[in-house]
């Protein structure tokens, strides 16, 4: 059987490889979700903007500001470039 996660979001499983990996920052601490794909879509509708970052566990990863400008720095993701 594959690996599975469970969406932050709506809590439903779903297989590792379909994971999206989403940061914020909610009040100066930077946050990462693990989001299925309906869920991130909408994330990414409520948000101000969106960046892409590179993730902890992906590739890519997106960030999501709360108001407009707000572009992740160089340690959004906890990893240093």
């Amino acid at each position: 059987m594959a690996d599975t996660f469970t969406c932050d979001n709506c809590g439903r499983e779903f297989p590792t490889d379909q994971m999206k990996e989403v940061f914020s920052d909610a009040g100066g601490d930077v946050q990462r979700q693990e989001l299925c794909a309906p869920c991130l879509d909408e994330k990414m509708n409520e948000a101000a903007d969106v960046y892409g970052v590179e993730g902890q566990e992906k590739r890519r990863a997106a960030y999501l500001a709360q108001s407009s400008g707000d572009a992740p720095d160089d340690g959004a993701t906890g990893k240093r470039e």
